[in-house]
C-alpha cells in the first residue's frame, strides 16, 4: 500500500501515532480519506502534540486524568534529591570548616534557605502546567517502561519510511522534572545569593562557598541522569531515596561525635542545628518508606491510609535507635577509647 493512502485511510495508527483534529475548511477541500465516522476532520497519521495521547491507538486526545499518588511521589523526588545533596554538601563543609567556627545558626540558615528552594521550584512548576495557577496536574496514565523511551519504538511502513511519532507518552513524568531542576537552579541562584550577600555582613568569618557550587553543579548531573535513565528512575526511585535517607541519617549522627545515650539525645533535642537536619531526616524516610509502599502491586487497596499513617510511625524511630543502641558495640574497649554508655 503506498504511504499516502495508508497514512490517511487507516483504521488505526501504528506505534504511539494518532490523528490530530484539525479545523474546519471548506467542504469542497475536504478530503473525505480525512474525515472520521462522525464528520470531523483529522490529520494523516503523526506524533500527538504534547500533552495528548492516541486513545485506541487512533485519534489524539488531551490528557485529563489525575496524578496517582506514585507518580506524585516520583515528582516530590525530584525536589527531594537535590536537597539532599544540599544537606550532604553542607554538612560536609561545616564539618571541615570547623576551625573557621562558623556560626551554627548559619548552617541551619543554609539548611533551610535549600529547603525552601526545593518547595518552591515544586509549587511553581504545578502552576504553570495544565490546569494552570493550581498544584493539581493532568496526565496521561502509562506504566510500562519502553513508554519513557518512544523514540526508540517508531514504526517503520513498508519497510521503507519510518513515522516520527516520538512524543511524551508519560506526560507530564518527563518533562515535568526537567522543569523542576531548572527551578530550583533558579531559585538557588537568587534565595542563596541573597542569603550570601546577607550573611556577608552580619556572618563571621564568611560562608564557605562549597555548598553553592556544590548543588550548582549537581542540578545539571541530575538533569542528565533523568533525560538518559528516567524510565529506570521511575520504579527505583524509592529504594535510592530510601538507601540515601538512612545513609544521611548515619552521616549526621557520626558528625555529633562519641557521647553518651543520654548526651546524645540531649544534642539531638537542645542544638538547633540537630535538631532541624534529624527532623528532616525523618521527613525524607518517612517519604520514602510511603514510595516503597506505593509501589507494592495492591497496596492502596490492601492497607487503609490511616494504617499505613500508623505503620510509618511506628518505623521512623527504628534506624535511630539502632544507630544509638548499637554503637557502643562498634567501639571496643581499649586505652584512651571510652564506651559509649548511659
Amino acid at each position: 500500500m503506498p504511504w499516502e493512502q495508508f497514512a490517511s485511510s487507516s483504521d488505526t495508527c501504528p506505534g504511539f501515532c494518532g490523528k490530530v483534529r484539525l479545523p474546519a475548511l471548506d467542504n469542497a477541500s475536504t478530503s473525505t480519506d480525512l474525515l472520521s465516522e462522525d464528520g470531523r476532520l483529522y490529520s494523516d497519521c503523526g506524533a500527538c502534540p504534547w500533552g495528548t495521547k492516541a486513545v485506541n491507538s487512533l485519534y489524539c486526545e488531551p490528557c485529563t486524568e489525575g496524578l496517582r499518588p506514585y507518580d506524585f511521589a516520583f515528582i516530590v523526588f525530584h525536589a527531594l534529591f537535590p536537597l539532599l545533596i544540599n544537606v550532604i554538601v553542607i554538612k560536609s563543609s561545616a564539618i571541615v570548616g570547623r576551625n573557621l567556627k562558623i556560626p551554627r545558626i548559619w548552617i541551619v540558615a543554609q539548611i533551610l534557605c535549600g529547603f525552601l528552594e526545593s518547595t518552591l521550584s515544586v509549587v511553581l512548576v504545578l502552576f504553570i502546567y495544565e490546569p494552570f495557577g493550581t498544584l493539581t496536574i493532568h496526565s496521561c496514565q502509562n506504566h510500562e517502561l519502553y513508554q519513557w523511551y518512544s523514540m526508540w519504538y517508531n514504526p517503520v511502513i513498508n519497510y521503507t519510511r519510518t513515522l516520527r511519532c516520538t512524543s511524551e507518552i508519560v506526560y507530564p513524568l518527563y518533562s515535568l522534572p526537567f522543569a523542576i531542576l531548572f527551578m530550583n537552579l533558579v531559585t538557588l541562584a537568587i534565595l542563596r545569593s541573597l542569603l550570601y550577600v546577607f550573611a556577608s555582613y552580619f556572618a563571621t568569618p564568611k560562608l564557605p562557598s562549597k555548598p553553592f557550587y556544590g548543588v550548582m553543579w549537581t542540578l545539571p548531573i541530575i538533569t542528565i541522569f533523568h533525560a538518559a535513565f528516567s524510565g529506570f528512575i521511575y520504579y527505583a526511585f524509592p529504594y535510592v531515596l530510601l538507601a540515601m535517607s538512612l545513609s544521611l541519617n548515619v552521616f549526621h549522627f557520626a558528625s555529633v561525635g562519641r557521647k553518651t545515650i543520654v548526651g546524645f539525645l540531649k544534642t539531638m533535642v537542645q542544638d538547633p542545628e540537630h535538631f532541624i537536619t534529624y527532623t528532616l531526616h525523618l521527613v525524607l524516610f518517612g517519604f520514602a518508606l510511603y514510595s516503597v509502599m506505593l509501589s507494592m502491586p495492591g497496596f492502596e487497596h490492601a492497607i487503609p491510609k490511616t494504617g499505613a499513617l500508623v505503620l510509618i510511625l511506628g518505623l521512623l524511630p527504628l534506624p535511630s535507635a539502632y544507630y544509638v543502641l548499637g554503637i557502643r558495640l562498634t567501639v571496643p574497649e581499649s586505652r584512651g577509647v571510652q564506651r559509649f554508655r548511659f
